[in-house]
C-alpha cells in the first residue's frame, strides 16, 4: 500500500514537472514573436528595439531558470553525457580546426543559449498533452496582435508602422499558423481554418516565401495522415477554392497595401510566376559551395567551416551545409539519420507528441532548405531530439494515439 502511494506521489510530481517545462517551452515562441513583432512596431513604441528585445531575453532566461530542477530531477544523465558531446566538439574543433573558431564560438554560445537547453526541456516531458494545450493558447495570444497588424493594414491603412519586408517576423508567425491548421485537421471547424488563413495572409504580405514553404509541408503531412474524410474533403475544399481564386486574391490585396505604401515582394513573385524560380541570389552561394565540396569531397572540415567560405553567410541549404562541413564519410550515415526520422514523424500514428514533431519538423526542415543554419536552429535540435528519442530509443512517454472524443473537442 505504502509503495502504491508513493508511486502516485512520483507520478503527480512528473505531471507538475511536465506542466512547468511545457509551460517554459511555450514561452519561448511567445518570446520569439513579441521580439519580431515589436521590431516591426518600433517607429510606433518610445523604447528602442534593443531595449524591448533584451527585456524579452531576460524575462525568458528567468523563466527557464525556474523550470531548471525539473529538468535536473527527469534528464541529468542525458543532460551531462549531451555536455560532454558538445565539449569534446569544442576541443575538437580548437585543436584542429582554428580557422573555423571565430564563427564556431560565435554559433556555440547561441547553441548553449537556446538550442541547448530547449532541447533539454522537451525532452525531459513526458505527458506532451500539456504541451499541446500550452501551444493552442500561446497561439491565439499571437493571433490577436496578428489580427491588430491586419486591422492597422486593411481597415485603418495606417502607413505610420515600419510594415517591410521581415524574414524573422515571418517565420515568427509560423508557430501559430500550424498549430491552428493542426487543429483544423484534427476537427475541422471553419475558425482554425480562417485563424490560418489570416495569418498566412500576414506572412505574404510581410514576410517570405521560406515560411509559406513550412505551411505547404504541413499541410502535405497533415493530408497523408488525414483518416478523417470529413475533415478531408473540408480542408480541401477550402484550400482549393482559396487555389482558383489566388490570383484575384492576390491582386486584390496588392493593390490595397500598395495605397498605402506596402510594397509585398512574395505577393509579387506569386503574381509574376516567379515565387519558386526567383533564387535572390542563392544560386550564387550554392555554386560557390558545391565547387569547393567537389574540391575535397570527403574530408571533415569541422562545424561552421563553410561560414569561412561566405565570410560569415551560411549556405542556405543544410545539405549543402552538412556536405561541406562533415564531408561525405560522415554526412551519409547522418542523411540516413534525418531521412529515417522524417519518415517516422510523417508515417508513425498522429498523437500528442507526434504533433509536436510534425509542427516542430515542419517549421525547420522545409527553412533549412532556403534558409538559416541548422548549428543555431532551435526547431530543428528540438525535433531532432525529440524523433530520436521516440523513435531511435523509444523511451516512454504518456502521450496514446488520438481518441474521438479528444478530436471531437
Amino acid at each position: 500500500m505504502q509503495t502504491l502511494i508513493n508511486e502516485n506521489i512520483i507520478e503527480n510530481e512528473n505531471l507538475k514537472d511536465d506542466n512547468k517545462i511545457s509551460f517554459i517551452v511555450s514561452i519561448l515562441y511567445l518570446g520569439l514573436f513579441f521580439t519580431n513583432y515589436f521590431n516591426m512596431m518600433s517607429s510606433s513604441i518610445s523604447l528602442p528595439h534593443d531595449i524591448i528585445s533584451n527585456i524579452i531575453k531576460i524575462l525568458i532566461a528567468c523563466v527557464s531558470l525556474w523550470g531548471v530542477n525539473s529538468v535536473f530531477k527527469k534528464s541529468f544523465g542525458f543532460m551531462v553525457l549531451l555536455s560532454l558531446f558538445i565539449i569534446i566538439i569544442m576541443i575538437n574543433n580548437s585543436l584542429f580546426f582554428q580557422s573555423n573558431s571565430q564563427y564556431f564560438y560565435k554559433n556555440i554560445k547561441e547553441y548553449w543559449a537556446i538550442c541547448f537547453s530547449m532541447t533539454l526541456f522537451i525532452l525531459s516531458i513526458d505527458d506532451y498533452s500539456f504541451l499541446i494545450k500550452y501551444f493552442e493558447k500561446v497561439a491565439y495570444v499571437q493571433l490577436v496582435f496578428c489580427l491588430f497588424l491586419l486591422f492597422k493594414i486593411f481597415i485603418q491603412r495606417d502607413y505610420s508602422i515600419d510594415f517591410v519586408y521581415s524574414m524573422g517576423f515571418s517565420y515568427a508567425c509560423l508557430f501559430p499558423a500550424l498549430v491552428f491548421l493542426n487543429r483544423a485537421f484534427l476537427n475541422f471547424k471553419m475558425h482554425y481554418l480562417l485563424s490560418t488563413f489570416l495569418i498566412t495572409l500576414l506572412i505574404m504580405v510581410l514576410g517570405s516565401r521560406g515560411a509559406l514553404l513550412c505551411i505547404a509541408v504541413y499541410l502535405v503531412i497533415m493530408l497523408v495522415k488525414q483518416k478523417s474524410f470529413k475533415v478531408l474533403f473540408g480542408v480541401t475544399f477550402f484550400l482549393g477554392s482559396m487555389y482558383i481564386f489566388s490570383k484575384n486574391i492576390f491582386s486584390l490585396i496588392e493593390k490595397t497595401i500598395e495605397d498605402i505604401g506596402i510594397s509585398s515582394r512574395t505577393i509579387g513573385m506569386f503574381l509574376n510566376n516567379d515565387i519558386i524560380t526567383h533564387l535572390s541570389g542563392r544560386e550564387y552561394l550554392y555554386e560557390v559551395i558545391i565547387d569547393k565540396i567537389q574540391q575535397n569531397p570527403f574530408a571533415y572540415k569541422g562545424i561552421n567551416a563553410s561560414y569561412i567560405i561566405y565570410d560569415g553567410a551560411y549556405p542556405h541549404n543544410i545539405f549543402l551545409e552538412l556536405i561541406y562541413d562533415l564531408g561525405l564519410i560522415i554526412f551519409i550515415p547522418v542523411l540516413c539519420l534525418l531521412v529515417f526520422l522524417s519518415y517516422k514523424t510523417i508515417f508513425s500514428e498522429r498523437s500528442d507528441v507526434n504533433e509536436i514533431e510534425c509542427i516542430l519538423f515542419s517549421m525547420a526542415i522545409p527553412s533549412l532548405l532556403v534558409s538559416g543554419s541548422l548549428w543555431v536552429s532551435w526547431n530543428f535540435w528540438m525535433w531532432f531530439a525529440l524523433a530520436v528519442k521516440q523513435h531511435v530509443f523509444l523511451l516512454r512517454n504518456y502521450s496514446q494515439p488520438m481518441t474521438s472524443s479528444r478530436s471531437n473537442k
